[in-house]
């Protein structure tokens, strides 16, 4: 029930309109229940014409009945059972508007609620993911992810739907029933209140499976779209490598298990409707049997034919609410599971500032890290690493693969959480300061340009939403990307695609560097920036890198010896230590390691 619950916390938001749509729902239900008791009069004018004798049946003494139906009895006196059976047959059609138009209502105030409620959920995820740690992304396949964005989130809404529109409003009308049954008889309605709950307990039995299924089916369709999403991004690689018969076999094998739990799922699913008719029928049998001899022994006394009648006909009106409430359940619960699901994303650690985190706007005198060492899974990626960068000052950063070189660099931009607060920016340490205040003293160009899904001009506004004409025109002439965004179609305002794919690699980084120009941090840092680019694009990146490097602050990773031979200093990682530090002609003369890394790319002393 918790979980059912969290649905209903999710419309806290609309829960003025939820409200509206249940009193709806009542007033339907309650409407549809009243357009059944009026068979009462209706066959009381077929046994007993104009007889005084109806006015004894005990049903005129239930108070909402009583009123209608003294006046039905006084109009039936004076004016015969033909004007009273017109006059019933009008009221049947007014009942039944009032029914529908209440129907009407509670659907068309649902509407916005569930609109809105899959609104804020999507941005709360969405939020959510924009705030949480680097680390899981690097731990978390983005097909799972895309799976709770999207599919998840759609089940929540057919949950919620099914939740409000069926899971409340037949137990509603389960309820009036009832009730109206007890009205008129009450010891036969002791044997539906026995046999009911046999029936709702079987029900919430397949119930239970299906949410239990319905999350690992989840689990399994988050799986196929990570492999659609690497088969995507992938396809030159599996081509290459010949691994496209590999790949199939692996997704038709992952395919069939989810086939195979998804056949079970939906033939649990399907078997919920039947049985629960089953049941229903089953009580309405046992009810025949019962009242029916009622009936036949007592003359009437016990129980009167038209009540009898009545009775048999607005029982069976539970029947299709239980029905739709055994199907609504299977909606329910997979929108429970979804729910689950999503859950377990927001419940992801983030990674933001503290509640007194400092304020800081300019950066003056340096970058200082002190005995920092850090760990994945309990293994030594960084171990007592303390380096100087000053304010101003060039330096690189070289080594072997697996270095931690890149852990390093992750440390200072904070995308990895330094537990042992190691860096201290100025005079503040890195962990107090306003982590959207340091982001934005600081520019990262990446070996790996990354850009969005839009035109030219978005992706560059990114750096500064408020840019005018002029700066972006500086910012594209200084990284050397006016000439090719000259040629584009739309100019600036051209889409470069997903990932910027109709861009060449040159001019995704040279983008990639106007926008580094546009934001004009006074840190730069460079994540390999050149390595994956043919010698022509390469030079013209490298003047556009020394052009963006003036007057800044400047730390780089860097494969390519010869675009840091200049740097002011030159810092060696090997196994995660510092094992060297000099300009590049002090290294050459001393250090092993670096001798090895600039013979291998045959550089010049």
């Amino acid at each position: 029930m918790g979980n059912i619950g969290r649905l209903w916390q999710l419309m806290r938001a609309d829960r003025h309109l939820a409200l509206l749509n249940i009193v709806f729902n009542i007033l339907s239900a309650f409407f549809s229940v009243f357009s059944l008791l009026m068979l009462i009069p209706f066959l009381q004018v077929l046994f007993y014409g104009s007889s005084m004798s109806v006015q004894k049946d005990s049903v005129t003494e239930v108070p909402f009945l009583k009123y209608f139906y003294e006046i039905w009895l006084e109009y039936l006196l004076v004016h015969g059972k033909s004007a009273a059976l017109t006059v019933l047959c009008i009221s049947l059609i007014l009942v039944f508007l009032l029914k529908n138009t209440f129907r009407f209502l509670a659907l068309y105030v649902l509407v916005p609620v569930r609109t809105g409620i899959m609104m804020r959920l999507r941005h709360q995820i969405y939020t959510h993911l924009l705030r949480l740690g680097y680390p899981f992304y690097q731990k978390t396949r983005r097909g799972d992810v895309l799976t709770r964005f999207g599919q998840d989130v759609q089940e929540v809404e057919y949950g919620i739907v099914n939740f409000m529109e069926i899971g409340l409003k037949e137990p509603v009308t389960i309820v009036i029933t009832l009730i109206s049954l007890v009205w008129m008889s009450p010891i036969l309605t002791l044997w539906v209140l026995v046999l009911l709950p046999v029936s709702a307990l079987i029900i919430g039995r397949i119930g239970k499976f299906l949410r239990r299924q319905s999350y690992q089916a989840q689990q399994e369709m988050s799986v196929l779209q990570a492999m659609v999403d690497e088969l995507m991004h992938g396809i030159r690689i599996i081509r290459s490598l010949g691994a496209d018969q590999q790949m199939d076999q692996k997704f038709s094998m992952v395919n069939e298990g989810y086939r195979q739990l998804h056949t079970s799922m939906l033939r649990r699913k399907e078997l919920a409707s039947p049985l629960s008719e089953v049941l229903g029928i089953s009580v309405v049998a046992v009810l025949l049997m019962i009242g029916g001899n009622w009936v036949l022994k007592s003359n009437g006394l016990l129980l009167s034919p038209e009540v009898f009648i009545t009775y048999i006909v607005v029982f069976s009106q539970i029947i299709s609410p239980a029905k739709a409430f055994a199907n609504a359940w299977y909606f329910i619960q997979k929108g429970v599971a979804s729910l689950q699901r999503i859950d377990e994303l927001l419940a992801e650690p983030i990674i933001d500032s503290k509640a007194n985190a400092v304020s800081k706007e300019s950066f003056d005198e340096g970058i200082h890290i002190m005995g920092l060492s850090y760990a994945f899974d309990e293994k030594l990626a960084l171990q007592d690493i303390n380096l100087d960068v000053q304010k101003g000052e060039r330096v690189a950063i070289v080594g072997p693969s697996g270095s931690g070189k890149t852990t390093l660099i992750n440390l200072l931009c904070g995308f990895y959480h330094d537990p042992h607060n190691s860096i201290v920016i100025d005079r503040d340490n890195l962990n107090d300061i306003r982590r959207e205040d340091w982001q934005k003293l600081y520019a990262i160009v990446t070996q790996e340009p990354i850009l969005f899904f839009g035109t030219v001009r978005e992706n560059l506004m990114m750096a500064k939403p408020d840019a005018t004409e002029a700066e972006i025109f500086v910012a594209i002439t200084l990284a050397d990307a006016a000439g090719f965004i000259t040629d584009l179609p739309s100019g600036l305002d051209t889409s470069i695609g997903e990932r910027g794919v109709q861009l060449s690699g040159g001019q995704q980084q040279r983008l990639s560097l106007a926008r580094a120009f546009l934001r004009n941090a006074p840190v730069l840092i460079l994540d390999e920036a050149t390595a994956s680019l043919d010698s022509q694009s390469d030079q013209s990146v490298r003047a556009a890198i020394r052009r963006l490097a003036e007057g800044k602050t400047v730390i780089a990773i860097a494969h390519r010896l010869s675009s840091i031979r200049t740097f002011d200093r030159i810092v060696v990682l090997e196994n995660g230590m510092v094992t060297g530090s000099g300009t590049h002609e002090q290294l050459l003369s001393k250090h092993p390691t670096y001798q090895q890394l600039v013979a291998g790319q045959r550089l010049d002393g």
